[in-house]
C-alpha cells in the first residue's frame, strides 16, 4: 500500500477512535452516586481526556506529514505493470442466476415470449440500419436464447457463434435451428467465450441482454468481443434507459430479470474503455417509460465507416 494511502487509513481509523470516547463529565452530571464514585469516575474523564489530546496531537502530525509528501503518484496500484502471477478480480456477474432461469424453462414461461416462437425478420432491419448483412461474414450473437435472431442472420451470413449461458438453453437452440434448416451455427457456453469465438469476426450483435446482465458482463463483452472484430468489424447492440422512473443502475445477484438503465453517455464510455468508438446511436420510444438505444461500435483505430449509414428502405 502507497504511504499516503497507509496514512489516510491510520487517519481514518484515529478519528474513529476519537468519536467513540465517551464523555465521562456528561455521565457524571446526569448522575447521582457516592463521593468515591465520582472521584473515580472524574479520574477515568481525564486519563481519556489525554488520550484524546494524545490522538489529536496524532492525526495533527500525520496530516502534516501527507502535505508535506506532495499529492499522490500517479502510478497507483490499479495503473502499475501487473506482477507475473498475480490474480485478477473476477467480475461481478449474475450469470448462475440466469442458468437456473434457464433451467426452469424461461422462454416457454415468459409472457413476451410465449414459448419457442418465430419473432420475424425485423432484427436483420436493425442490424442493416448501419451495416449491410453479406454472405461473407462471420457473426456472434450474445445472448442467443433458443436461435430466434439467429433464425434470421444465418441465412445471410457465412457463420454464426451463438453465446448463452447454459447447455439447456444452447441444446434447444441447436434442435430448435436445425429443424428450420439452419446448418451454419456454433453455440458458445458463455463461460467460455473468450476462447471459443475466433479473432476476425465481422458482426457482433445483442438484443434484450444488456439490460439484463451486470455492468462487468457487459464490459467484459465489448472488450474481449471488441478485440476479436476485425478492422472493418462492428458491434451492433441494444441497450435499454428507463425514463420519467427510477431506473435500475446495476443488476442484483439474485434470482429474478433484472432490468438494467444504460444511457447514451454511459454507452460511449462504456465503448472507449473497450478500445471501440461508438460511431451512431439510434433510440427510439420503446414503451411509455424506456428507450432502446442501438448502437454501432468500431475497433477505435478504424472507426467512421457506419457513420453515413442510412436506413433500409421500405419495399
Amino acid at each position: 500500500m502507497p504511504s499516503h494511502d497507509i496514512h489516510g487509513w491510520i487517519v481514518l481509523q484515529i478519528k474513529r477512535a476519537l468519536v467513540q470516547v465517551p464523555s465521562v463529565r456528561r455521565y457524571v452530571g446526569e448522575k447521582h452516586g457516592t463521593l468515591a464514585e465520582l472521584q473515580r469516575l472524574q479520574r477515568e474523564n481525564a486519563a481519556l481526556l489525554a488520550e484524546r489530546d494524545t490522538l489529536s496531537g496524532l492525526v495533527q502530525r500525520l496530516q502534516a506529514s501527507q502535505l508535506q509528501a506532495g499529492p499522490p503518484d500517479r502510478c497507483t496500484a490499479e495503473q502499475a505493470p501487473p506482477v507475473e502471477g498475480a490474480r485478477h478480480p473476477e467480475p461481478r456477474s449474475n450469470v448462475q442466476f440466469w442458468k437456473q432461469m434457464q433451467e426452469d424453462r424461461y422462454f416457454e414461461n415468459h409472457p413476451c415470449y410465449h414459448g419457442l416462437v418465430d419473432m420475424d425478420a425485423a432484427d436483420c432491419a436493425m442490424i442493416e440500419w448501419f451495416l449491410p448483412l453479406s454472405k461473407q461474414m462471420d457473426a456472434v450473437v450474445i445472448g442467443c436464447g433458443y436461435g430466434r435472431e439467429t433464425l434470421h442472420i444465418a441465412p445471410r451470413v457465412a457463420h454464426v457463434f451463438g453465446i448463452d449461458v447454459s447447455p439447456t438453453i444452447l441444446e434447444k437452440a441447436v434442435t430448435w435451428l436445425r429443424e428450420r434448416g439452419v446448418a451454419n451455427f456454433t453455440p458458445v457456453q458463455a463461460e467460455a467465450y473468450g476462447e471459443a469465438i475466433p479473432d476476425g469476426i465481422d458482426l457482433v450483435f445483442s438484443i434484450v441482454v444488456m439490460q439484463h446482465l451486470t455492468r462487468d458482463l457487459v464490459a467484459d463483452y465489448f472488450a474481449v468481443l471488441g478485440a476479436k472484430l476485425n478492422p472493418q468489424g462492428r458491434m451492433v447492440v441494444q441497450f435499454l434507459e428507463e425514463i420519467g422512473t427510477e431506473h435500475q443502475s446495476e443488476a442484483e445477484l439474485r434470482l429474478y430479470e433484472p432490468s438494467v438503465s444504460w444511457s447514451v453517455p454511459e454507452i460511449a464510455r462504456l465503448c472507449r474503455e473497450s478500445g471501440l468508438r461508438l460511431e451512431m446511436a439510434r433510440s427510439y420510444l420503446a414503451t411509455d417509460t424506456a428507450l432502446w438505444h442501438w448502437i454501432c461500435a468500431a475497433p477505435a483505430a478504424h472507426a467512421g465507416h457506419a457513420a453515413d449509414a442510412r436506413p433500409p428502405q421500405e419495399g
